[in-house]
């Protein structure tokens, strides 16, 4: 049950911001009572920490399998999809401006060196990157999801140019 409200409360703050839902807007898009909320997280804030929980627990498991399997051109393209594909809340957490609330600033700092240590157990053997490459490769591919659909939407064939390059550079 409450796995199957973390998934939809995902949903809808991926498409809202945290500030324009309130608790009875998100019970009235969850079929639910308000009360029925409360008895399973103390507050919206609490509820908010644990759905980013939630999202970041999804996020790494996708990262496990995509950076120890396939090519390095593979790798660009999944983690450039995914954000948008999966609506990832975790994913986008920064992009939204969450940090600036203070109780998911600390879950996100932790969570982004569990993920840079990811990044570095895993790319910076496999395709034997430095420190330095191994920080610009994650900025273009992180910047170029956060650009995704604006970008390719129309054009997959630069999307393709655009990857290769990628490769070719981090190759």
């Amino acid at each position: 049950m409450k796995t199957e409200l973390l998934e939809k409360i995902e949903a809808l703050f991926w498409e809202n911001a945290f500030a324009e839902l309130s608790m009875d807007d998100i019970g009235k898009n969850l079929g639910i009572k308000k009360s029925s909320l409360y008895y399973h997280f103390p507050s919206k804030d609490q509820m908010f920490l644990e759905t980013i929980g939630y999202s970041f627990e999804k996020y790494l498991s996708f990262l496990d399998e995509t950076l120890v399997s396939g090519d390095l051109k593979e790798i660009v393209v999944s983690l450039i999809n995914f954000p948008l594909k999966k609506k990832n809340l975790f994913a986008v957490v920064l992009q939204k401006g969450y940090c600036k609330n203070e109780l998911v600033r600390g879950f996100i700092l932790k969570s982004n060196l569990e993920i840079t240590t990811k990044f570095k157990d895993t790319i910076w053997a496999r395709f034997n990157m430095n420190k330095e490459r191994l920080i610009l490769f994650r900025s273009i591919v992180d910047d170029l999801w956060k650009k995704n659909c604006t970008i390719w939407c129309a054009d997959s064939a630069d999307f393709e140019s655009v990857t290769n390059e990628i490769v070719r550079l981090f190759s």
